[in-house]
């Protein structure tokens, strides 16, 4: 696990810095940059979308560049103007939404197994094909791998459906590891018996297949009847597919220009005239998305989950990545003085849950873990949890850092 955490954090921080890097050469100035979230790895995911990338450069009639972002780097890329929109999965939208101004222009309508366009998606939960686990109950005890606790089509939405049979994720497995990006390990994982239980978002596995790298044959999908009309394997309820997101930089002009661009790929003929096999719709409601976050931040606050809800070391490795390209760059166009200034009084207070804000207020007093969990009546392994996502979202890679950059103006999510 170790090896594998430090080669992912090796991956993820050259995925991360790649369009830092790129950002820093000479770019055209009405350049328009879109993000896209890179859950195969960029090798894998760049010849998906380079199509998307040539239709709206002669569409929107600008230069256009596809850059690729991780659940982690999406953040600081947006807050340093590193893109203009952006395309991920629904939950990381709903997240980033809650502290940074965006709209939906569009919603994908993704290519699927049997050759139609569904405007939805869902998780696959699999196991080897020649494994004893044959449902969703049989987790419990045996050892399971996901992307990152909050990978929406890679966690969320398998938590959901195990607890909807059940079963925690959390505190009934064995074991509950967290491998990061490219999604395709957990499939290796899982055949290679390094794992008992894998979850990945629906069409990987035809994807794979239709790449020639993977025999489905060789995999089990658990709960495989959750969807009697869905071409592709899926073991969970279904959710609104990617939405493509304009942010409050980009110029209102080239947002409606964006919108029509998106929308006008429901033609065919001109899907396939550029080599898309893609489309997309008018915007759907999150709403069931943001209900499914909402319960996930809630048993977390009231303690039914543990510190397994830990990322993976890449993913700090990732971000501090980011944070130190974008500074080399911005100082390099002389945008930011050799000395960095302080935090504007005007930055807006980092969102933290009440359960969260607790524990911090405990943690400057000097509690331990063990003290902390007495105090609140929760399990230390929760309060690690917890202390792990406080430091993720300040940004601190120790206590004392989190101490010093956690003001007592942080408020509540």
């Amino acid at each position: 696990m170790l090896k594998s955490a430090r080669a992912c954090g090796l991956v993820l921080g050259l995925l991360a810095i790649l369009p830092l890097r790129s950002l820093a050469q000479e770019t055209p100035e009405n350049e328009i940059r879109i993000g896209v979230l890179a859950f195969r790895g960029w090798v894998a995911t760049e010849p998906y979308w380079k199509p998307l990338e040539r239709y709206l450069a002669d569409a929107l009639g600008q230069p256009t560049r596809l850059v690729p972002v991780t659940l982690i780097s999406a953040g600081p890329l947006i807050d340093n103007g590193g893109v203009h929109f952006l395309v991920t999965n629904p939950g990381h939208f709903v997240t980033l939404a809650r502290t940074r101004p965006m709209s939906v222009l569009a919603t994908r309508k993704r290519h699927v197994s049997d050759g139609t366009l569904a405007s939805d998606f869902g998780s696959a939960i699999i196991t080897a094909a020649d494994s004893p686990v044959h449902t969703l109950k049989h987790a419990a005890g045996r050892r399971l791998a996901a992307v990152d606790p909050n990978a929406f089509g890679g966690f969320q939405i398998a938590w959901a459906a195990f607890r909807e049979h059940g079963i925690d994720p959390v505190t009934d497995a064995a074991a509950l590891d967290f491998v990061g990006f490219p999604m395709d390990r957990i499939i290796d994982d899982v055949l290679a018996g390094r794992t008992d239980i894998g979850i990945v978002r629906s069409g990987l596995i035809e994807e794979l297949a239709a790449e020639g790298k993977l025999d489905p044959a060789r995999l089990r999908v658990l709960n495989p009847n959750a969807s009697y009309t869905y071409p592709d394997s899926l073991s969970t309820r279904l959710f609104p597919e990617w939405p493509f997101l304009a942010l409050a930089g980009s110029p209102a002009a080239v947002r409606d220009r964006m919108a029509l661009a998106l929308l006008a790929l429901q033609d065919d003929t001109l899907r396939q005239r550029y080599g898309l096999r893609d489309g997309w719709g008018a915007p759907q409601s999150y709403h069931a998305v943001e209900a499914l976050l909402s319960d996930f931040t809630t048993r977390l606050d009231r303690g039914s989950t543990t510190a397994r809800l830990v990322p993976p070391v890449s993913a700090i490795v990732a971000l501090l990545l980011v944070l130190g390209a974008f500074w080399h760059l911005r100082r390099r166009r002389g945008a930011v003085p050799a000395t960095a200034p302080g935090p504007s009084p005007n930055t807006p207070a980092i969102p933290l849950t009440q359960r969260e804000r607790e524990i911090l207020d405990l943690v400057r007093l000097g509690h331990s873990s063990k003290e902390i969990a007495r105090s609140l009546g929760i399990s230390p392994k929760t309060v690690e949890f917890h202390r792990a996502n406080l430091l993720r979202k300040h940004e601190a890679r120790s206590t004392v850092e989190l101490i010093t950059k956690a003001a007592p103006a942080d408020g509540p999510s």
